[in-house]
């Protein structure tokens, strides 16, 4: 028996030094994998692998597939170096680990998740393992390693060379630093040195202190950049970029410098045509919920300087109250509470060479070249919180451009704004102003009191503005004074007023051409607040209008006589449906009119291009949309072309002027 039992023990201890060699062969292999395999989403073989009890464990030729059965991970060999003793007797890390050219490809969804990452997600989630967590100290060396990025588009972009180094002494202690060579040759290194990043088997973000770093050694290829960071903005040029954090618990301070020159954007919404420089430095600090950042951008285009402080979430929690204004004008002193963020931006832009890198985003006239120019953003700030404000001042000058041989000059453009809101007195608009050559625009404003002032002289706008930047008008001329007047009325009204006189007017756009000699009006009315609240829709006015001399040709027909228009009338609009009376008299003769529809009616009539010259004397159909009857009466006097005794319109009728 004591033999026997010898031959036992013998036997048992044999085959346990045997059973790491045993562990190697191909069937062993084949049905370890198959048991990993059975609980993944994704598949992992392994070529071969070398085990041993107190030896370096080895696997070679190991390789990953996703859930569609595309290759994601190629590695050439992984190398444990503690032994299988270890990793059953201990919970500690098997000691270092090298990892050797793995050749990773990072297939991005539409949905933004990466196939690598789902490869290794279980079939069936497994429930947490008991015995606390594990301690984990070893060190990481990867040599030669590959990452292709695969975009939704189809489009790769390539990482190479990739070598990287970290120590771990705890699962929550991490330092390291990685090396990769992007497809260009150049260089991006990034260093860390953290504690406290896990916790109880999880990242912990907030908890975390220590420093990380990324910075370029050389310049790299924007256009590498883009496609990396999927921009798609057609990114070409070189840039060195360096940033440094900071961790602490619950506080994170970074700082960033980006170096880029002969940048161009041929894909972005406004393309940069002629390469430029950027220089941009800046600082971050997000402490609990609450960001500040602190950014310079300069060029040889100008620079801009921006701040701003408040909570994370400020932004998105913004929101204005749709009933604010009608509410405003009608004496309410409603305040506007913002979220608690506080903005500044100041800076100069050279129009000069804004204009010939971007020349989409100021729409410089075909054949013209801006040759100077300087936009000064003074001040621009918005304090929010309980009682916000916002301040603006910016001035435009210097501006001149080359057509040819001749040069054009505009005059300064200054803007200055400011408003505030308080509990006490409601939203109040201290002072909005535009001066320039061409003429100014004023406005102010308290609950229930607003007042709007505009002088311009059409034709210095049209020569200043027009002769360097594409206007939608052929012919702009004369001299257009404005005044509008909005006080609170009686229970839940406002009342308006608007007065405008308008003197030798010539205006040609789009084939059409018109002339007005003298212009009077003047419109007032009341509006009409929702008792449930909305926007307004109820509005009671009456109008006047004064015209002479009017001229007026489109492609297909000329007024050959220049007549005089006086109108007046009363119209009341009840949400889309629109009442008015109307009376127009001159040395034509007279015509009285009604129109009761919805408005998209009354501007189908207006398009028709047959009623103008039935007017005129011209015997043309008109025809009526579909619906009640919206117009009827109307007499003119004998013309050079016949005339036009009377006229009614109804739904669907077809009715031809009588002969005189």
């Amino acid at each position: 028996m004591v033999i026997l039992a010898l031959v036992l023990v013998a036997g048992l201890a044999a085959l346990t030094a045997l059973a790491p060699t045993i562990a190697s062969a191909d069937w062993a292999r084949r049905y370890v994998l198959g048991k990993v395999n059975a609980n993944l989403r994704g598949s992992v073989a392994v070529d071969d692998w070398a085990l041993s009890w107190f030896g370096n464990c080895q696997l070679r030729g190991v390789r990953v597939r996703d859930a569609q059965e595309r290759d994601v991970l190629a590695v050439k060999a992984v190398t444990l170096q503690s032994g299988l003793w270890h990793a059953l007797t201990s919970r500690e890390a098997p000691g270092a680990i090298a990892i050797e050219a793995p050749q990773a490809t990072l297939i991005v969804t539409d949905d933004g998740s990466v196939s690598l990452a789902g490869a290794f997600a279980a079939r069936t989630p497994a429930p947490s393992a008991p015995g606390g967590p594990l301690s984990l100290r070893t060190t990481i060396d990867v040599q030669d390693g590959a990452v292709e990025i695969v975009s939704a588009d189809g489009s790769r972009t390539r990482v190479q060379n990739v070598d990287a180094h970290a120590d771990v002494a705890t699962m929550g202690k991490l330092k390291g630093d990685v090396v990769a060579t992007l497809a260009d040759g150049g260089l991006v290194r990034a260093e860390v040195d953290l504690a406290d990043w896990m916790k109880d088997g999880a990242f912990n973000a907030a908890g975390a202190a220590g420093t990380a770093r990324v910075v370029t050694e050389g310049p790299v290829d924007l256009a590498v950049v883009d496609r990396l960071a999927a921009l798609q903005a057609g990114l070409q040029g070189a840039a060195t970029l360096t940033l440094d954090g900071t961790l602490a618990p619950g506080r994170v301070d970074g700082k960033f410098a980006l170096a880029a020159t002969k940048v161009t954007a041929a894909g972005a919404a406004r393309d940069l045509a002629e390469p430029v420089d950027i220089d941009a430095t800046g600082s971050v600090q997000l402490a609990g919920d609450a960001l500040s950042t602190d950014v310079t951008v300069r060029g040889g285009w100008g620079n801009i300087h921006t701040q701003l402080a408040g909570p994370l979430d400020g932004l998105a929690q913004a929101h204005i109250d749709p009933e604010l204004v009608p509410r405003w004008l009608a004496g309410e002193k409603r305040a506007l509470t913002l979220p608690d963020v506080t903005g500044t931006a100041r800076g100069t832009l050279d129009l000069a060479a804004l204009g010939q890198a971007v020349p989409a985003l100021l729409r410089v006239r075909p054949g013209t070249r801006i040759t100077s120019g300087t936009l000064t953003l003074e001040e621009a700030r918005v304090n929010g919180g309980a009682e916000p404000s916002v301040t603006l001042k910016a001035e435009l000058s210097e501006l001149a451009a080359q057509d040819g041989d001749r040069e054009i000059r505009c005059a300064p453009i200054a803007t200055q704004v400011s408003a505030a809101s308080t509990a006490a007195d409601g939203l109040v608009i201290q002072n909005a102003t535009v001066t320039s050559g061409f003429g100014t625009l004023t406005a102010r404003g308290t609950p229930g009191e607003v007042t709007a002032r505009l002088d311009t002289d059409l034709a210095e706008l049209r020569a200043q503005l027009g002769g360097i930047f594409e206007l939608p008008v052929e012919e702009l001329a004369g001299k257009l004074n404005a005044t509008l007047a909005v006080e609170r009325g009686a229970s839940d009204t406002i009342n308006y007023k608007v007065d405008a006189t308008a003197d030798a007017v010539r205006y040609a756009a789009g084939g059409t051409r018109v002339a007005i000699a003298e212009g009077r009006t003047t419109q007032q009315g009341t509006l009409q607040l929702p008792t449930g609240g909305g926007r307004i829709d109820h509005v009671d006015g009456t109008f006047t209008v004064a015209l002479t001399r009017v001229e007026v040709a489109t492609a297909e027909q000329t007024l050959v006589n220049p007549v005089d228009i006086a109108l007046d009338g009363k119209a009341t609009l009840a949400g889309e449906d629109l009442e008015s009376d109307v009376t127009a008299q001159g040395d034509w003769g007279n015509l009285k009119g009604r129109f009761a529809g919805p408005l998209d009616a009354l501007q189908r009539i207006c398009d028709d291009k047959d009623f103008i010259p039935a007017l005129a004397g011209e015997r043309r159909p008109c025809t009526c949309p579909k619906g009640r009857r919206i117009w009827r009466g109307g007499a003119v006097s004998p013309s050079s072309a016949g005339r036009f005794r009377r006229c009614w319109l109804r739904s669907g009728a077809r009715r031809s002027p009588a002969a005189g």
